[in-house]
């Protein structure tokens, strides 16, 4: 749903038609934590497991556009939604994003504004932070807008609530809120323009670059794109480069083997820290993993992973390319059954089951300590988003990742073409997951602050 606030929305007791503000950045947030919190309330249903709400708007700009005042402005609107089995769930900030591709003189995303049910604000879940760092219509210093439920000045709290009326409700003047100058529709024709004091739901503005760090060096590429690129990148990289078909080390000892996953005994774990041979042993096993993702017919790209554990052992894994993208299965959660396992079962007598985290953090016990995700030219990628969840998420936040770093900016396509001087500019360096996952969502009221932001 496209709308230039000018035009008249549909099915609503009060309709904004645009809302003037001055150049005050603070304003402009307030004001668009209203519109956002407006749809909100004014949506029909919860989804049907979670019956959290979430709304996102999209800000953007055309290539027609000839004007930057706040009244001309044009948005989209999503919201989440969800299946029976949550893992097909569709974010909000997604469901918004697509409609972009409808516009085809679109320029640039200018803003995005995310409200939900909680009271505080809640971070993009990391399926959203990955699909906008793709979007090559969204800088990288975009502001995000991160807006609550409960306004700051006077208290009024707007979480639950969801009617026509309540939505009415937040255009009331606040006792001592912002002074922001409406323009507002009304059903019935009649038009109020005034100067009000408003309630103020605005909590955190943040970017893309911010909540998603170390995305994929083929972030911003199509898949011929970033074929072309790791092509480029194996042909120069040098030592950086890593030899395709590299047999597993002498010493390896096979251990256990199930569901494709492969776990082995190798020399690597007293110096792997100073990425020597240890780490590029590492990130040859990988590699070497990529080559079982046989489907190149739906898509150039494979993917291995490896993850040394503590105790000295490795397992191996490789991505399982589905018809619809959205169903195939990443390198690295194809290790969560074997990361578990052998968490779980290295100091069973010291864990509580009925706590599904504590007992990794156990000094005991067996815990995954490096990981790397590779394709088959030898360019490691941190983990995906799915993957950097359940590690984030599941209280593996200290194991290292190796991860080839480029600029974010450094291969942006622009007039169709890409910098193909630049395409081996990559740096081998080591992070750790929660660097890779700051700030996660809470959704009982709050953003998690693991990382400094």
């Amino acid at each position: 749903m496209s709308r230039r606030s000018t035009s008249r929305a549909i099915q609503s007791k009060a309709v904004f038609r645009s809302i003037r503000v001055s150049s005050d950045g603070e304003k402009e947030h307030v004001s668009d934590a209203l519109i956002a919190h407006w749809h909100r309330l004014n949506l029909s249903s919860s989804p049907r497991q979670s019956f959290f709400r979430v709304l996102a708007l999209i800000f953007y700009e055309t290539t027609e556009d000839e004007t930057t005042d706040f009244d001309e402005r044009q948005y989209v609107v999503g919201t989440n939604d969800e299946p029976c089995h949550i893992g097909g769930s569709i974010c909000a900030e997604r469901a918004a994003l697509v409609q972009l591709r409808f516009i085809s003189n679109l320029k640039r995303v200018t803003k995005i504004v995310i409200c939900t049910d909680a009271p505080t604000e809640i971070a993009p879940g990391l399926l959203c932070r990955e699909f906008m760092a793709s979007h090559k219509f969204i800088p990288w210093n975009t502001p995000i807008l991160l807006a609550g439920c409960v306004c700051q000045c006077c208290g009024l709290d707007i979480s639950k609530e969801t009617n026509n009326k309540a939505a009415s409700s937040i255009l009331e003047p606040c006792p001592s809120g912002v002074p922001v100058h409406l323009q507002i529709e009304l059903t019935d024709g009649i038009d109020s323009d005034e100067q009000r004091v408003c309630h103020d739901f605005c909590r955190v503005v943040t970017t893309i670059q911010r909540m998603y760090p170390h995305p994929s060096p083929y972030v911003r590429l199509n898949s011929l794109e970033a074929n072309e690129f790791g092509k480029h990148f194996a042909t120069f990289a040098g030592d950086l480069c890593v030899e395709i078909g590299h047999e597993a080390p002498q010493n390896s000892k096979k251990i256990v083997t199930t569901n494709n996953v492969l776990v082995g005994k190798h020399n690597v774990k007293d110096n792997i820290h100073d990425q020597g041979i240890g780490t590029k042993e590492l990130l040859k096993m990988a590699t070497d993993e990529s080559s079982k993702d046989s489907r190149l017919d739906l898509h150039p790209i494979q993917y291995g992973a490896a993850v040394l554990f503590s105790d000295g052992t490795v397992a191996t894994a490789h991505q399982k390319k589905g018809l619809e993208y959205g169903c195939t299965l990443d390198a690295v959660s194809q290790l969560a059954h074997v990361i578990e396992l052998k968490c779980h079962a290295s100091k069973s007598n010291n864990l509580d089951v009925d706590d599904p985290i504590e007992p990794r953090k156990n000094e005991d016990t067996v815990r995954p300590v490096w990981l790397v995700q590779s394709d088959q030219y030898g360019i490691a990628h941190a983990p995906f988003a799915k993957s950097r969840a359940f590690l984030s998420e599941y209280g593996y936040g200290d194991c290292r990742i190796l991860l080839h770093r480029s600029h974010p900016d450094l291969y942006i396509i622009e007039n169709g073409k890409t910098d193909t001087d630049r395409k081996a500019e990559l740096e081998l360096i080591e992070v750790t997951v929660d660097e890779l996952a700051p700030n996660p969502p809470d959704v009982s009221g709050g953003i998690l602050l693991k990382t400094p932001t």
